[in-house]
């Protein structure tokens, strides 16, 4: 099992101090460089402290510049946090670095982030955009090294990478790599929230993370779109049906119906005729089907179309589009 640490989700970021006020408690943190090793050992010249909150959200970052005091009060209200400290070079490049969870629901706390000397890293990260773009709510993420799962510290976890959830709208996904020159695989994959299709697939070919470096993956540029959307717009195949009410019909149900799976959506009738979307459809050979129920979810209306065979790739802006007729049962 190969091991890397820690993670770093970074979903916003809120500069400032932290006041204390009435309900916060005292956040005391010291922070540690390996034993027999000083700023100098490492011609650095500054420490960055960063507090994440328990929804993942950076909330603060402060500079402390070598030779003062390496120990930083704050006070924060009361839940858990997670801390990271990163000794910089005049460069701007990590020398070393230590992160650590911080259980402040209690009250006061006093902690200490023990740093080590900083191997590399590997920073994954894609657009926002795209969370609204192909409607994905959370990535998952699977890595592996020489065919082993990657086992990684989360939040003063070990998790092994494997399906880990990381909010879309985060951005960005960073792994602080303590192995020497490690080749991974990784693969992730885009959700939407109510699915558990995968909507969008990103493999990344073997690589190297770099020994003492950040490597940044940019992972669009291995985006694959693995399901096809649908947009149905309806309404009643006669004229003389003025309303929803006027047929009785009280809900619709659109279908996609294959022989590996069914793919619905119901929806009050209303008199707009609001569109059907079906979404995270896989490749096959579809029928579609549209329902009017009754008050009692009887059949009063149905219809059916053959659509034929539904390949991916067809989202956002490419999102299939049919129109259907709905007819009554006689």
């Amino acid at each position: 099992m190969k091991f890397i640490i820690p993670l770093v989700v970074s979903l916003a970021f809120i500069f400032g101090c932290m006041e204390s006020k009435p309900d916060n408690v005292e956040v005391r943190i010291n922070f540690e460089l390996p034993p027999n090793t000083t700023c100098d050992t490492y011609l650095a010249d500054y420490f960055e402290l960063s507090i994440y909150d328990s929804t993942q959200k950076k909330i603060t970052t402060k500079r402390i510049n070598c030779g003062a005091k390496q120990t930083i009060t704050l006070f924060m209200e009361r839940q858990e946090y997670y801390a990271t400290v990163i000794l910089f070079d005049e460069e701007g490049y990590y020398q070393s670095y230590g992160a650590k969870s911080i259980d402040a629901t209690a009250g006061d706390i006093e902690t200490t982030v023990k740093l080590d000397t900083y191997q590399g890293g590997v920073f994954f990260t894609w657009n926002t955009s795209d969370c609204k773009k192909y409607t994905l709510s959370y990535m998952n993420f699977t890595m592996k090294s020489d065919g082993e799962p990657v086992k990684a510290k989360i939040w003063g976890e070990d998790v092994v990478l494997e399906s880990y959830r990381i909010p879309c709208l985060a951005a960005r996904f960073e792994l602080i790599n303590i192995s020497p020159d490690p080749k991974y695989l990784a693969t992730i994959e885009g959700f939407r929230e109510e699915s558990d299709h995968t909507r969008i697939i990103y493999n990344i070919p073997e690589f190297i993370s770099g020994r003492g470096q950040n490597k940044v993956i940019d992972i669009n540029k291995f985006r694959e779109v693995a399901v096809s959307d649908m947009q149905i717009s309806w309404e009643f195949d006669s004229k003389s049906i003025e309303s929803c009410e006027a047929a009785g019909v009280k809900n619709v149900v659109a279908k996609l119906v294959s022989e590996g799976q069914i793919i619905q959506s119901k929806q009050p009738c209303d008199d707009k005729y609001a569109d059907f979307y079906l979404y995270d459809i896989g490749y096959d050979d579809y029928e579609l089907v549209l329902t009017g129920l009754g008050a009692s979810d009887e059949a009063l209306f149905e219809s059916s179309k053959h659509i034929g065979v539904i390949e991916p790739g067809s989202i956002y802006n490419d999102i299939l589009k049919e129109h259907i007729y709905l007819e009554e049962i006689r």
